[in-house]
């Protein structure tokens, strides 16, 4: 009993010490690692495949234990004539996982994280348009505004180190930022925050095209992390559209863990069917279909999802 007892106590405090991984300086690195490192090729600081995943921990004083937030690559969706990937995030908090969205994002062809703003993080008034995220292939002391996040922050490009995971050292830049510090390892991603006057948000493991990086603490990739709290229907981007426009839909696991017969349909303005999406049993998850329109006319369209005893309308524009 003594001894269960001194492996729950310790557990944590291993899980944590992983978590925070272990740092190099330049100095601690030789040469001849760096050449053999940088032969390979350019850094990817910003990895974006459908599936990738990413566990952090943290120490919850008010809750008096450690807290494993997971971020999870769900989707990914067509806008602006560019590929963007859904980052959602799940947040653990007594008995209840809260999904919040962080945000589309894509990597161009300069190696630079770009953000679609479809919730007006510059306060512009307009949603269908681009923004930065982080570029880190810049000289140090490099500054720009970031809309990584909701709310637009000042980065600064700070100091490069090295982090070692498992048997991989891989390159790290450090960001300042005005909230405290990030890092981004290059493969991985986003690695550790260090929040000022508070304790350091640290990666414990990471699921990268396939490949896992640490330790996934608790985690179960056939568990429903990730999966929708209920049926949802969502409103078609672009919208107006010409010709082609993307329908995204979620069936719960909440409601249902088997597959669940489903129609998704598209009607005319006077309720005559034109085409037909989706007719088939479909497992809880999240989903995306392509609408093309280019046989039709402009005017106004209606999808509708039916999906066992739920049902859902939404209106559309076809604006040629």
């Amino acid at each position: 009993m003594k001894r269960m007892l001194l492996i729950m106590i310790l557990l944590p405090v291993m899980i944590f010490a992983q978590g925070a991984g272990r740092y190099l300086n330049n100095s601690e690195v030789s040469q001849s690692f760096k050449e053999r490192y940088f032969s390979k090729g350019e850094q990817d600081f910003f990895p974006m495949h459908v599936g990738d995943l990413w566990q952090y921990v943290y120490y919850d004083h008010n809750e008096q234990n450690y807290v494993y937030p997971t971020e999870k690559i769900v989707k990914d969706t067509m806008a602006l004539g560019h590929r963007y990937f859904v980052r959602y995030r799940y947040w653990p908090h007594n008995n209840t996982t809260y999904e919040i969205l962080l945000g589309y994002y894509r990597v161009d062809s300069e190696g630079v994280l770009r953000v679609l703003d479809v919730d007006d993080r510059n306060w512009n008034g307009i949603k269908d348009e681009e923004l930065l995220g982080d570029s880190l292939d810049v000289l140090p002391e490099t500054s720009y505004l970031s809309f990584t996040s909701v709310y637009p922050d000042s980065h600064i490009v700070r100091d490069t180190l090295w982090r070692v995971i498992g048997n991989d050292t891989l390159f790290t830049r450090k960001i300042f930022v005005i909230s405290g510090e990030q890092f981004y390892t290059d493969k991985i991603g986003l690695t550790m925050i260090w929040p000022d006057q508070s304790e350091a948000v640290n990666l414990t493991g990471a699921i990268i095209n396939g490949v896992t990086y640490g330790t996934l603490v608790g985690f179960n990739d056939e568990s429903d992390a990730g999966k929708p709290a209920k049926v949802e229907l969502e409103q078609n981007y672009p919208n107006p559209f010409n010709p082609t426009t993307t329908i995204n839909y979620a069936i719960p696991s909440v409601e249902t863990r088997h597959a669940l017969s489903l129609q998704l349909i598209v009607y005319d303005a006077l309720g005559r069917k034109v085409a037909t999406l989706v007719n088939k049993k479909q497992s809880p998850g999240k989903y995306s279909v392509q609408f093309d329109g280019s046989n039709l006319g402009s005017g106004i369209y209606f999808y509708r999802l039916q999906a066992g005893k739920y049902s859902q309308t939404r209106k559309m524009i076809l604006m040629k």
